[in-house]
């Protein structure tokens, strides 16, 4: 499964089960894409260039609802791909 973003601002992870994951991106004009993960041995975030990450949050306290919100400084195009575990890859 591979997926390609254009125009990416942000994403939101959050776990939702065991091996569960939702991520939603947010694109140009607040356009939000959601994609689900079942049997995810984890999350990613892979470049080859220096990224400018403008915030970024992660809540690992809670071990049923952790989270991960990441905010760019201008938006990238993304490549998202599910190999066993999610890779979202910077293009």
């Amino acid at each position: 499964m591979e997926e390609r973003l254009y125009e990416i601002s942000g994403f939101y992870v959050q776990h939702t089960s065991e091996k569960g994951y939702s991520i939603e991106f947010l694109g140009r004009g607040q356009k939000i894409t959601r994609l689900n993960f079942d049997k995810a041995d984890g999350i990613e975030l892979l470049t080859d260039n220096s990224v400018e990450v403008k915030t970024t949050f992660l809540n690992l306290h809670d071990p049923d609802h952790r989270i991960w919100n990441v905010r760019f400084a201008f938006p990238l195009h993304l490549r998202v791909r599910f190999t066993g575990k999610i890779l979202i890859e910077v293009r």
